[in-house]
C-alpha cells in the first residue's frame, strides 16, 4: 500500500551575483511548510539585478533542475539582450553630440528605450568607464561637452598612438579590408566615423591589443569633435582623403610624420573646437532624449 506521507518538495533557484555572470542552480530540498516562509524572505529585499527579479517572479513554479536552467538561461540572455541595446543606442547619440547635455534622467531614458532602469543604468555604466558619460556621485550620471584642455590631450593623445603603431616595424601591411578607397574618390559614412576606421585599422594592423583598445577608445571619445571638423577646416576632408590613401599604398614614413602633424595642429585649436561645440549645444541641437 503506498505511503500517505508527503514528500519534501524540490525547488531550484536561479542565483547570479552580476547580469553577465553565468547563472548557477542551487538545487535545495524542504518541506512545504517551509516554503512560502522562504519565499517571504524572498520577496522581502529588493532584487540585485533583473535575472533575480526574473528567477523570483518563476520560483513557485520551477520544479526540475533542466527546466530551471533553461529558463534562467532565457532570463539572462533577455537582460543582456536589452543592456548591449541600451548600451549600443546610448553611446551612438552621446559620440554624435545629441545627448543632452547635464543631469542624465534614468527613467525618462528607459522610457524612451522602451525597457526597465536595470538594463539603462549597466549601460551608464559601462559608458562611465569608457569616459563618453561621467559619473557623478550622489547625483546619477552626467552627458558633458569636452573642454578646450580635454581635447588637446585627446588630440595629442590620438597623435602619439598613430605613430606608436607606424613606427613599429613589426606592423602588417595594410590588409584589402581596410584599405581606404583611392585619393579623391568618395568615402563612404560620416567624416567623424572615417576618421575612427582609419586610426582604427592603422592600430588593428599593430600586433599589440592593447594600442588597438585606447586608439578605439580615444577616437571615440574624439567624435564630436571630429563631427564639426568640416565646419571650421576647409581642407579638412581632402586632408583625410590623402591619410587614407597614403595607409592603402603603405607609405608609413609620410603618414606619421602627417599625422603627427595634423594631431598639432588641431590640438592648437582645442579651444576653437570646444567653444563651437557649446555653440551647438545652446542652439539646442542636443535634444535626445
Amino acid at each position: 500500500m503506498p505511503s500517505s506521507k508527503r514528500s519534501p518538495k524540490t525547488h531550484c533557484f536561479i542565483a547570479s551575483d552580476h547580469a553577465k555572470a553565468p547563472l548557477v542552480l542551487i538545487e535545495t530540498t524542504m518541506s512545504a511548510a517551509h516554503d512560502e516562509k522562504d519565499l517571504q524572505g524572498a520577496r522581502g529585499r529588493p532584487p540585485r539585478n533583473e535575472d533575480e527579479l526574473n528567477a523570483s517572479s518563476v520560483h513557485s513554479q520551477v520544479m526540475l533542475a533542466g527546466h530551471s536552467s533553461r529558463e534562467g538561461d532565457r532570463f539572462a540572455s533577455r537582460a543582456q539582450s536589452a543592456a548591449e541595446r541600451a548600451y549600443e543606442e546610448i553611446k551612438a547619440h552621446a559620440m554624435e553630440g545629441r545627448l543632452k547635455r547635464g543631469r542624465i534622467d534614468l527613467q525618462r531614458l528607459a522610457d524612451r528605450l522602451r525597457m526597465s532602469q536595470t538594463p539603462v543604468r549597466e549601460a551608464l555604466a559601462r559608458l562611465s568607464a569608457e569616459r563618453i558619460v561621467a559619473a557623478m556621485p550622489g547625483q546619477g550620471y552626467m552627458a558633458l561637452i569636452p573642454s578646450a584642455r580635454q581635447l588637446r590631450q585627446l588630440y595629442i593623445w590620438s597623435g602619439e598612438l598613430a605613430g606608436l603603431a607606424l613606427a613599429d616595424a613589426r606592423v602588417c601591411a595594410p590588409p584589402a579590408q581596410t584599405a581606404a578607397p583611392e585619393a579623391g574618390q568618395p568615402l563612404c559614412g560620416p567624416y567623424a566615423g572615417r576618421w575612427a576606421q582609419l586610426l582604427s585599422a592603422i592600430a588593428s594592423a599593430h600586433e599589440s591589443g592593447e594600442l588597438s583598445l585606447h586608439t578605439r577608445q580615444t577616437a571615440e571619445r574624439l567624435y564630436q569633435a571630429r563631427a564639426i571638423e568640416p565646419l571650421l577646416f576647409a581642407d579638412a576632408e581632402g586632408e583625410l582623403s590623402q591619410f587614407c590613401a597614403a595607409w592603402r599604398e603603405d607609405r608609413r614614413d609620410w603618414l606619421r610624420a602627417a599625422l603627427a602633424a595634423h594631431h598639432r595642429a588641431r590640438a592648437n585649436e582645442a579651444t576653437r573646437l570646444s567653444e563651437a561645440l557649446e555653440d551647438r549645444c545652446e542652439h539646442g541641437l542636443q535634444t535626445w532624449p
